[in-house]
């Protein structure tokens, strides 16, 4: 497997995008003309250092499953056509493809509103882990 080598760029995007919401969220609450308390500082924002691989030898880490995440857009054409709709977006039950052992995390309206955001993801996140889990103990037979 092989990855871009592009990760220290991608993670400033991500920043520079980060703070450009909470920009537009205090630009909010300032013209509301409410008080917010101030902002907590989180650990998991502090800069890291990182020495990413751009190769994975798969078999070599005995590494059988791979997550693969789109982002936001939803272009999927990649996938197999009986597993999307007439719009081309990816059917599913609540997380569920109608492919045992293919979840879904971070698509629109997946299990609730916010499904498609960082408010929402998390609890289908721990949606799909429990059935990759289940699935898991039952050899993935549904």
């Amino acid at each position: 497997m092989t990855f871009a080598s592009d990760l220290a760029e991608t993670i400033a995007a991500a920043d520079a995008y980060a703070a450009r919401i909470r920009a537009v969220l205090d630009e909010a609450i300032a013209r509301s003309g409410r008080s917010a308390p101030p902002v907590e500082m989180d650990e998991a924002d502090a800069p890291v250092r990182l020495h990413s691989p751009t190769q994975l030898q798969l078999r070599v880490h005995d590494i059988t499953s791979v997550v693969w995440c789109t982002g936001y857009r939803g272009e999927f054409s990649w996938l197999d056509r009986a597993l999307t709709d007439q719009n081309g977006q990816p059917c599913h039950q609540g997380t569920a493809a109608p492919l045992p052992g293919l979840w879904y995390v971070g698509l629109r309206w997946l299990t609730r509103r916010s499904s498609g955001n960082f408010l929402g993801f998390p609890a289908d996140a721990a949606t799909v882990a429990e059935a990759v889990v289940a699935a898991l103990r039952r050899g993935f037979a549904r």
